[in-house]
């Protein structure tokens, strides 16, 4: 859902995905937080108008939480219209409760 958010340029179907507490690295060393830097910090990758690639490494399962690793890549176009290309590690603690799927 967060690849089919961000290569579509889906920024609303992307904010459900999200706790109104999480916490979104933008990059090293500094975090967005809440709904509202987690939507700006979003909108600069729908932006860049890339394509994303998740590769899902690890997933633990805990009752109903589980904590999902991966990598991902990230290429798509500056604002100076330079390519960019973005790759990093992710961790995510995944709500699977059967009410909603919701990311912190």
């Amino acid at each position: 859902m967060i690849v089919d958010g961000i290569n579509t340029g889906n920024l609303d179907a992307l904010m459900p995905l999200y706790e109104p507490e999480a916490a979104f690295a933008t990059q090293p060393a500094s975090l967005a937080h809440g709904l509202s830097g987690g939507r700006e910090a979003l909108a600069g990758f729908i932006a860049m108008k890339g394509t994303l690639d998740l590769k899902v490494t690890r997933v633990l399962e805990a009752s109903d939480l589980a904590l999902v690793t991966g990598v991902w890549s990230f290429t798509g176009t500056g604002p100076d219209g330079e390519p960019v290309k973005l790759a990093a590690q992710s961790a995510l603690r995944h709500d699977v409760t059967p009410r909603e799927e919701r990311l912190l």
